[in-house]
C-alpha cells in the first residue's frame, strides 16, 4: 500500500496552538462521556494500529500527535474503568442463595440464621 504523505506532511509543519488543541481535547472527552466502554476500546485499537503502521514515516508533529491521541483514548478508557470499580455491588448477601456463595461464606449464612 502506496501512502502519499505530502499533505500529512504540510500538516505537520504548521505551529498547533497548544490552548486550541486543549480545547479540542476538552471537548472530544465530552463527545465520548457517555460512549461505551467497547467503543472507547475500539477507537484505542485503531489509533494504536494505525499509529504502529505509519509511525517512522511521520514528522515530529504528527507523531507526538498521534501519541496525544493513544494516550487521550487510554486515559478515557481509564477512567471508564475506575469508575466500574467504584460503582457498588448489586448483589446481597442477603439476597443471594446459599449455594452462590463460597463455602466460608455459607457456613457463616447458616450460623447468623439459625436461632440462638
Amino acid at each position: 500500500m502506496d501512502i502519499d504523505f505530502a499533505e500529512l506532511e504540510l500538516l505537520a509543519q504548521q505551529p498547533l496552538d497548544v490552548v486550541e488543541a486543549e480545547e479540542w481535547l476538552a471537548s472530544a472527552a465530552q463527545l465520548y462521556e457517555n460512549s461505551p466502554t467497547h467503543e472507547l476500546f475500539d477507537r484505542l485499537e485503531s489509533a494504536v494500529e494505525s499509529y504502529t503502521l505509519v509511525r517512522d514515516h511521520l514528522a515530529t508533529c504528527l507523531r507526538e500527535s498521534a501519541e496525544a491521541e493513544i494516550a487521550f483514548f487510554l486515559s478515557l478508557l481509564q477512567e471508564r474503568l475506575n469508575l466500574l470499580l467504584e460503582q457498588p455491588k448489586p448483589l446481597l448477601l442477603e439476597q443471594s442463595k446459599p449455594n452462590d456463595l463460597p463455602p466460608d461464606l455459607q457456613l457463616q449464612m447458616q450460623l447468623q440464621i439459625q436461632p440462638a
